[in-house]
């Protein structure tokens, strides 16, 4: 819908969505996912890092790489991007060019969660501070191969961050759950 070579899923935060490239982050206008200003987009900030997607935490938007996470904040420019340029934090995200793939991160209780390719392991964010929330086994796991889905699941009121190892239509499901 774009003519761009997207990577990862659309964010949407104040009626705008977004949506990134390996080195941008493009805005659509106000209320539209059809009309895409020209000038409408922000390079990723910290480094030359690949980006692998976006995901969103309250109202701010997090473009990983597969090195970095870079975070922005809306400001409502007149022209351009909507957004600003936070931070930038030494934690990375695999490609999520995968035959499957569709999400990867999760919020749950106001905390983003993510497997990370740098360093390897599943990481939460609360927005300031990020927490390593897997094992060294768990680590040698996700090493070891890729994984296809990271949802939340829900059991009796407690809910779970997903991360499924299968591709959807295998026989047999197997995930790890946070």
């Amino acid at each position: 819908f774009t003519g761009l070579a997207h990577q990862g899923k659309i964010e949407h935060l104040n009626g705008i969505a977004f949506v990134a490239t390996r080195n941008r982050i493009y805005s659509s206008d106000l209320n539209s996912l059809s009309s895409w200003a020209a000038i409408a987009f922000l390079d990723r900030q910290a480094m030359q890092d690949i980006g692998t997607g976006l995901a969103k935490l309250g109202k701010l938007i997090v473009s990983f790489g597969t090195a970095t996470m870079e975070v922005y904040e809306y400001v409502n420019a007149p022209t351009g991007s909507p957004l600003q340029f936070v931070a930038a934090l030494d934690y990375g995200m695999p490609s999520t060019i995968v035959t499957g793939m569709r999400h990867y991160s999760t919020t749950i209780g106001g905390r983003l969660y993510w497997r990370g390719s740098n360093p390897i392991g599943v990481f939460a964010w609360n927005g300031q501070n990020v927490e390593k929330v897997s094992t060294v086994a768990i680590d040698k796991i996700l090493a070891e191969r890729q994984h296809y889905n990271i949802s939340t699941l829900s059991f009796q009121g407690q809910q779970a961050v997903a991360i499924c190892l299968d591709l959807p239509d295998a026989t047999t499901q197997r995930s790890l759950l946070f």
